[in-house]
């Protein structure tokens, strides 16, 4: 690329600009390195949004754009000042002011437009630590609380919402400061909970009662009788409820790491056991295909790796109704998730992706962490 490709570019007309971008994203699908036009970079991305206000029709496709150079770590911290990290934010509907945090959230005006923006400022805080900065300054944490809550609006496009999640996953990841005004201040920990409880609701929800499908034995024993505990059918999630719910897991696994285990506040406390109670479900869910099923277990063991002791309890259930298969009821007590766990671990031992030791610790610590805490899971564990 040079001056006169750069003029050229410049001087086309809305149909012709659009036929380049269609070809610069089609021949740039995986590219990361851009070393023969970082001098032209700046220029480059400068004509893409100017365009975006001049052409509005041309926005999804330009950002496409935008966020491939995102992929090069090279001069990103010149290239998206905070000029250009705000207007990504403002396509992203994340401009989160005061009263908007009082009130509502704002509404995503055209949802492709937000999904390719959250991609290029997912790039960004990977890349860019100038970025991470902006964002955390520009109440963008804000803005994506904000839009959890509305997780239950069937209007929401399934995409804003998984990449609200990767970006908030990226952030709380990699600006670990943040992470106590999301856990505590912004209701983080609560919001996301539900969100995971609505996946499982709404699975159940969509496909209804079905012939052949599982049922658990649920029931805290929290401040409450057996008689309180049910028998409930588990969930079968499609693929992307399980990437939506790893996401989830994840960010509430960066909320949770290092937090105290002991002595929580009664309301902490009850947080605690209510995630504990929906991991019990995530646990004892199916998932449409196979490999997802890993996929899920795997991010629940590690967030169950974080959990206050107070919670493991909430693994197991009472015995609602026997069923056929008593190997799991221990103690008048149903514990196929512990099953679950241990099942787990031993797949990981016969058929490790990734070596033994990486495969195998967070469950054993899991593991290790529910039996020092509840006398019943460990006597359970013994006699497996």
């Amino acid at each position: 690329m040079d001056e006169i490709t750069l003029k050229k570019i410049e001087a086309y007309s809305e149909n012709q600009f659009i036929e380049y971008l269609l070809d610069f994203n089609k021949k740039m699908p995986s590219q990361f390195l851009f070393q023969k036009w970082n001098s032209h970079k700046k220029r480059l991305l400068s004509i893409f949004l100017q365009r975006m206000s001049q052409y509005p029709g041309t926005q999804v496709t330009c950002l496409e754009s935008v966020r491939i150079l995102t992929r090069d770590k090279k001069d990103l911290d010149e290239l998206f000042n905070k000029e250009v990290v705000c207007m990504l934010i403002n396509w992203a509907g994340l401009a989160a002011r005061e009263e908007e945090i009082a009130e509502k959230p704002q509404q995503v005006s055209d949802p492709k437009v937000s999904v390719e923006a959250l991609k290029s400022l997912c790039n960004l805080i990977y890349n860019s630590a100038t970025a991470k900065k902006i964002l955390c300054q520009q109440g963008c944490v804000e803005g994506l609380l904000l839009r959890l809550r509305m997780y239950s609006d069937p209007d929401m496009p399934y995409e804003v919402k998984f990449f609200d999640m990767r970006m908030l996953f990226l952030m709380t990841a990699l600006c670990a400061e943040i992470r106590p005004r999301v856990r505590t201040e912004l209701h983080g920990l609560i919001y996301l909970m539900e969100a995971l409880d609505l996946i499982l609701k709404d699975n159940l929800a969509k496909s209804g009662p079905m012939a052949g499908r599982r049922t658990f034995n649920k029931g805290s024993r929290r401040g409450r009788s057996h008689q309180e505990a049910e028998t409930c059918l588990a969930a079968c999630l499609t693929d992307e409820e399980v990437d939506m719910a790893c996401e989830i897991l994840k960010i509430l696994f960066n909320l949770t790491v290092r937090n105290e285990r002991f002595g929580l506040e009664e309301e902490e406390e009850a947080h605690y056991l209510r995630l504990a109670s929906i991991l019990h479900d995530i646990l004892l869910s199916d998932t449409k295909t196979p490999e997802k099923r890993d996929y899920l277990i795997s991010h629940t063991v590690d967030l169950l790796t974080n959990m206050p002791v107070c919670s493991y309890e909430e693994l197991m259930t009472p015995v609602v109704k026997m069923e056929e298969d008593r190997s799991y009821i221990y103690d008048g007590m149903d514990m196929e998730a512990i099953s679950v766990l241990i099942d787990f671990l031993e797949m990981r031992m016969n058929k490790p992706k990734i070596p033994i030791q990486e495969a195998i610790s967070p469950v054993l610590t899991a593991l290790n962490e529910c039996a020092r805490a509840n006398s019943t899971i460990r006597k359970f564990l013994r006699k497996r």
